[in-house]
């Protein structure tokens, strides 16, 4: 079985191929699913955590107590994680001068009240936008937000599903105006279409 075309293209970035094994391969699965065992049962047991950055900040911690106590490795001896790293290291590839950002691409409308809805966060952006179609770039921890190759706005990317609003200073004022917002091109056309839907 082929790679996807993504995953042939991050092989050639880091300068590795992925390789599919035999289905019903024990002992090469269970290579991989024990790390995942051993971080539930010796991490995530007993803990709280606030938010996500509280997990990482905590975990990133408990790998460093971790990767410095001895562990029995793939049957071998038990050996420190850490020193295997270093006496690897210098056979180790470096990494690509330049890394191009990960994100994950949507597009939405800007709102009436001038905010782009993901993930039920609303996030707020120049009120000269209003109604326009805009591209997201959602990061671990960004929303940069284009209009065209134009960057509009950046934020704080919020966890998903918190409901929350973010309004930046630099957007209230400009949000702030006088009457009824003019009417869409949408709106014009209901509105010629019937007098009853123009009341509405």
């Amino acid at each position: 079985m082929e790679p996807a075309p993504q995953m042939q293209e991050l092989g050639k970035r880091f300068g590795f191929a992925f390789g599919a094994y035999e289905l019903g391969d024990k002992n090469r699965n269970a290579q991989v699913e024990r790390n995942f065992d051993y971080i539930e049962k010796n991490f995530y047991a007993g803990r709280r955590f606030a938010d996500v950055a509280d997990l990482n900040t905590q975990f990133r911690a408990w790998c460093e107590r971790a990767n410095h106590r001895p562990r029995r490795l793939w049957g071998q001896v038990c050996r420190v994680p850490f020193e295997l790293y270093v006496a690897e290291r210098a056979a180790l590839s470096p990494l690509p001068l330049h890394i191009p950002e990960v994100y994950e691409l949507h597009e939405r409308r800007v709102d009436v009240d001038g905010y782009i809805v993901l993930h039920t966060n609303r996030y707020s952006v120049p009120a000269r936008h209003v109604g326009r179609r805009l591209e997201v770039r959602e990061t671990l921890s960004r929303l940069r937000i284009f209009d065209g190759p134009a960057l509009v706005t950046e934020h704080e990317r919020l966890e998903h599903g918190a409901c929350r609003r973010i309004t930046l200073a630099e957007h209230r004022h400009a949000r702030r105006r006088k009457g009824p917002a003019p009417a869409s091109e949408e709106e014009k056309v209901l509105r010629a279409a019937s007098p009853e839907l123009g009341e509405l």
